[in-house]
């Protein structure tokens, strides 16, 4: 279930249950909290189903991800705990594709690549000359998902920069690079920070599209503060302040879809604007 709606589901499975324990619930009430956790469920693998299949080589890096021991590979390599939850998946890798293909993008930058499913799913959309940039702060990522990109016929068109992506981003600044499509995935403090800086320093090219994940995160963008969840830190309070910062900013339109754990596409108004 993506966790974006999963305080909704949870809440709907607690309903239902409380239903089916309590006593003189009327039965159509009952009925009523079993049906809508069943509508929750059906809803979201439905979506799910019919989305395009992945490619074979997006399902090998989706496998690993899900199946690897990540603990063990976090203390082997001195680590922070990473989880096969911080993937894209194959319906948010589709999405992306199919965004980068609508914009026509040939220089894609990639903010957060964990095991490089996103990476790859937007090389695969790119011609032949394109290029994805893609950074992490953990070395030992890069030899995990070379490994991967590298057997698809669209792994060469995948560059990777290991170190903070701040600092990286300055790199790019300094080089006059610019980017048409970049994906935000990486630690939810620095959003607000990694989007300030593309649309200040003009690494965003005219007529770019800026992408991030998580932006519900977890739900805890709409909860009230009082009832987020203290256990993700200071996250629950960035991410929405994040998207309140965009929605303000009179430079561009935001607007957010609930795929999976919140995906929110911002462009320059610009280019969003008609001419008359």
């Amino acid at each position: 279930m993506a966790s974006g709606i999963r305080c909704i589901t949870d809440e709907a499975e607690k309903a239902r249950k409380l239903a089916e324990t309590s006593e003189n619930v009327p039965p159509a009430l009952v009925e009523s909290t079993r049906r809508v956790t069943r509508l929750l469920s059906d809803f979201m693998n439905y979506v799910e189903g019919m989305a395009s299949p992945a490619s074979g080589d997006i399902n090998a890096i989706v496998t690993f991800t899900e199946t690897n021991d990540w603990v063990k590979f976090g203390q082997e390599h001195s680590l922070p705990v990473m989880s096969s939850r911080m993937m894209s998946g194959r319906q948010e890798a589709q999405f992306l594709r199919l965004l980068v293909s609508m914009c026509k993008a040939t220089r894609v930058l990639e903010i957060g690549m964990f095991t490089g499913c996103a990476a790859l799913a937007m090389a695969e959309a790119l011609p032949s000359h394109g290029t994805v940039i893609t950074c992490d702060i953990h070395a030992p990522l890069e030899t995990l998902v070379r490994k991967f990109v590298d057997k698809s016929p669209h792994g060469e068109k995948i560059k990777i920069k290991i170190g903070p992506a701040l600092e990286t981003l300055q790199g790019f600044s300094d080089e006059g690079l610019q980017f048409d499509f970049v994906f935000i995935d990486a630690d939810k403090t620095n959003y607000k920070n990694y989007f300030k800086f593309l649309l200040d320093k003009g690494l965003l090219a005219p007529g770019g599209t800026i992408c991030c994940d998580n932006v519900l995160w977890g739900g805890n963008s709409f909860l009230p503060p009082e009832e987020r969840d203290s256990t993700r830190g200071s996250s629950v309070h960035d991410i929405p302040e994040f998207n309140e910062l965009v929605a303000n900013d009179d430079r561009v339109y935001q607007v957010i879809l609930p795929l999976r754990d919140g995906v929110s596409i911002i462009r320059r108004k610009e280019d969003v604007d008609g001419k008359k």
